[in-house]
């Protein structure tokens, strides 16, 4: 989408009540929900997941650098969809060019997001499978035996 298709959509959005504005970024929705008060800025992260806490750890532990940067964006948790998401609130009286900078700053955010999350993600080793215990020793017992 170019800039300039952006800017007017989301112009549009910020003029209208409840408006809402949604974009697909590389097969991400990005959404801002006009809403009484301000805008709610949101994207969900890839993949479904719990609230263990072997599942969100790895989230949590970038939450901090999100939260302190020029542009703070929350982590929340989409119960519905069971997704982690990025989110942002902000003030009703926000010109479009901070829309429009939200917008490609959670773009940003949820590609870098997404490559940590790959690069945490549990890896699947490829080795050879296992061979039951049993068969095993009996194999060495009888080595032993014959040798």
């Amino acid at each position: 989408m170019a800039s300039s298709e952006l800017y007017t959509q989301l112009e549009a959005c910020r003029r209208e009540a409840g408006g809402l504005f949604e974009c697909w970024v590389d097969g991400v929705s990005i959404q801002v929900q006009n809403h009484d008060g301000g805008f709610f800025c949101r994207v969900a992260l890839p993949g479904r997941m719990g609230t263990h806490n072997d599942q969100l750890a790895p989230l949590l532990r970038l939450v901090e650098a999100s939260l302190m940067g020029e542009d703070p964006i929350a982590l929340a948790y989409d119960r519905q969809k069971q997704r982690a998401c990025l989110v942002r609130w902000l003030p009703a009286d926000v010109d479009t060019t901070m829309l429009v900078a939200t917008v490609e700053n959670l773009a940003n955010q949820q590609a870098a997001w997404a490559l940590v999350l790959a690069e945490q993600a549990p890896r699947k080793t490829a080795g050879r499978p296992a061979m039951p215990a049993s068969l095993g020793l009996g194999l060495l017992h009888r080595g032993l035996m014959n040798g």
